[in-house]
């Protein structure tokens, strides 16, 4: 998972206070005449983001200082900052749900940041206005401490200043749980809201970002205080490997080299766009890396940090409005409708009744139908020949789930389209008829349109397969077609009739539409092979057809018994194979692969164990203010068949995988996905 720390330059924001009373006058030698709705005091406020990256579990990422990333997501257009104390108006050592809101400012039209090569990268300067929330309040702030959050990019004062008073956000819990719809947009830029940078390894949470209050300042003399800001959002990226040219690999088994895979595109699927919590929640430390989801809500930790053991797993869960609620529904191919009807938890009005929703779900009918209905939201890769890496492929917002509940329906991944060249297919090389058993063997595929086996070593980012070209998949074999698949296995049964006189050994051209007449139905079912059933269930097909009352003979018991009738033309085996209806009975065996399109979905961890057949806690999460980088540095086998239906209910991790995936994620934290292997 990337955790993209925002460089928030530094924000001097001196808060002007205007007297709206006498007791607050008396007390902090405040301006006359302001409209606002309250006292004002003066502060000014420095705004960092913390650069970060990671790969292990902890709030740290791969990168010590992380990376600035590109002007507009470091841009500060607006900001919103709000003082706090604790419940009874004390110095806060910690923000939590009974924490006092006493003051609110807010200031747009900010000047472009300035970068430098610091930890804190990125800082700029403007005045705000702070108004106390309490009036009655006002007259004894002067020498005393308040904790500070800050949050950019709102687009206006009503968004949130307007509302810390009394009677609508007033404690730390309602500011908690206001549910920020929107992480980025083109206009106002990345929302980034306050990161709590101390915190230690036992999981409790120490405001960093405090401000001393003093009587008789101006916008000049003003006390000054920090603020570390992280974005909303996260980002994910893809590089191309070292030793990788143009997203082409190669795939070998032992010491043979079985085919090439050009990965052609990516789309990343089930990017949360409910919504996120304004502030980063996390819950207490788990016992292990492995343990269950705590149900208690009170004991989260808002503004949290993640934190992990020493072999890096993580020891927390990062909490999003949906993480505990997806407890309840394991997402599956019927129950989409109920996963979207969920409602977040603890939410702020007027969105207290927002619904889990995705871009890119992953469901459909089948992996063309799902990848169609991505519409334009696919990057290309091989044929993106001016592409600067890493190439940017989506932001997204926090999505997490509990340990058990990182499956393929909730979690965000990233799919890849990609054409499969097999080396080599086998094909029926020996057509016979009669008494003799014919072949099918390995044979080079031909791509150039020129002598067989041509072509191979020339495919490249640009290679184009011919319009009818596809193979076939049984029992992890590449085949040229149905042919060589039925042929393989009817000469296969038919072996001990090899070479006896008078004794037919039937082909895959036997039963096309051009001969299948010329078969006896009785011959037939007195031959070997109408004891064995096809892979296609073909052989099946035409026993049930003519065998009406199921004894597994065709005599007199069975309707319209002839022994001189033949099979007709429509029993024929292409057009069993071609029939609609039964597709799914032939592709749950043997698979097709239009055009060789195959597709190899990836589950972009935020904390990887290294243990690729266990998960464990945060494994797959995508966490505010991370960069996710991917590198695909090998592919081990074939994909995914585009008439394979996607499982929302499998397990994000599992015994079978196809990709190494290096994944770093970094300032934004940068957490990388590397050594993807599919």
């Amino acid at each position: 998972m990337m955790n993209f720390k925002s460089t928030l330059w530094a924000l001097a924001f001196a808060c002007v206070a205007v007297s709206c009373s006498d007791d607050v006058e008396d007390g902090l030698d405040n301006n006359e005449g302001n409209e606002l709705n309250g006292p004002t005091t003066y502060m000014k406020v420095t705004i960092s983001s913390t650069p970060t990256t990671k790969a292990t579990g902890g709030e740290e990422g791969d990168e010590p200082n992380g990376e600035i990333g590109d002007v507009s997501e470091y841009k500060v257009n607006d900001v919103t900052v709000i003082l706090f104390s604790n419940s009874d108006g004390t110095e806060p050592n910690t923000f939590d749900g009974s924490s006092k809101l006493v003051a609110a400012g807010y200031k747009d039209g900010i000047a472009q940041m300035e970068t430098s090569s610091e930890i804190w990268h990125s800082r700029t300067t403007a005045t705000v206005t702070i108004t106390v929330t309490d009036p009655k309040q006002a007259n004894s702030f002067d020498g005393k401490t308040y904790g500070i959050i800050a949050v950019t990019n709102l687009g206006g004062r009503e968004v949130l200043c307007d509302r810390i008073k009394e009677d609508d956000i007033y404690v730390g819990s309602e500011l908690a749980n206001f549910l920020q719809k929107e992480a980025w947009n083109s206009t106002n830029g990345f929302v980034m809201s306050t990161h709590n940078d101390k915190y230690n390894s036992g999981g409790s949470v120490s405001i960093f970002d405090k401000v001393t209050l003093k009587a008789g300042t101006n916008a000049t003399n003003a006390p000054t205080a920090s603020v570390h800001v992280e974005r909303l959002a996260a980002k994910i990226r893809i590089n191309e490997a070292d030793d990788i040219t143009d997203f082409i690999y190669t795939v070998n088994k032992g010491e043979e080299t079985e085919a090439k895979v050009r990965l052609d595109q990516v789309a990343i699927v089930n990017k949360l766009t409910s919504g996120t919590y304004l502030l980063k929640r996390v819950t207490s430390q788990l016992t292990d890396g492995y343990s269950d989801l705590p149900a208690e809500v009170t004991n989260d930790l808002l503004l949290g940090n993640e934190s992990a053991g020493d072999e890096g797993i993580a020891l927390n869960y990062v909490i999003d409005p949906w993480t505990r609620v997806k407890e309840t529904i394991t997402p599956a191919s019927d129950n989409l409708d109920q996963r979207d009807a969920l409602v977040g938890a603890s939410l702020t009005s007027p969105s207290v009744t927002a619904k889990l929703s995705y871009d890119n779900d992953f469901y459909e009918a089948s992996y063309t139908e799902m990848w169609t209905s991505f519409g334009e939201d696919k990057v290309d890769l091989s044929s993106n020949i001016d592409a600067t890496f890493p190439l940017h492929l989506a932001y997204t917002q926090e999505n997490t789930t509990s340990l058990k509940m990182q499956k393929n329906g909730y979690s965000t991944g990233a799919l890849f389209k990609a054409t499969y060249f097999p080396k080599k297919w086998a094909v029926t090389k020996t057509i016979v008829s009669g008494t003799t058993i014919g072949k099918v063997e390995a044979d080079d595929i031909d791509y150039n349109g020129d002598e067989e086996g041509t072509g191979y070593g020339d495919i490249g980012s640009s290679t184009v397969v011919p319009t009818d070209f596809k193979f076939y998949v049984y029992e992890g074999n590449v085949y040229k077609d149905y042919e060589a698949i039925f042929n393989e296995f009817v000469w296969t049964q038919q072996e001990p009739l090899d070479g006896q006189a008078g004794v037919t050994i039937y082909s895959y051209t036997d039963f096309t539409d051009t001969n299948i007449e010329n078969i006896k139905v009785a011959d037939f079912f007195n031959h070997l092979l109408a004891e064995f059933s096809d892979p296609f269930d073909y052989i099946d097909s035409l026993k049930k057809t003519y065998d009406t009352n199921g004894d597994g003979k065709y005599d007199t018991n069975d309707t319209d018994y002839n022994a001189d009738k033949t099979f007709m033309a429509a029993d024929a085996i292409d057009t069993y194979l071609s029939a609609d209806a039964n597709k799914a009975t032939i592709n749950a065996v043997v698979l097709p692969y239009e055009g060789g399109v195959c597709y190899y979905p990836y589950w972009i961890r935020h904390a990887s164990n290294n243990i690729p057949t266990k998960m464990s806690v945060m494994e797959f999460a995508i966490v505010r203010n991370n960069i996710y980088d991917m590198t695909v540095t090998g592919i081990s086998g074939l994909g995914l068949s585009g008439a394979e239906k996607p499982d929302p209910s499998k397990d994000d991790e599992e015994d079978k995988y196809y990709f190494n995936v290096e994944i770093y994620v970094k300032n934004w934290v940068v957490r990388s996905n590397s050594g993807i292997i599919l």
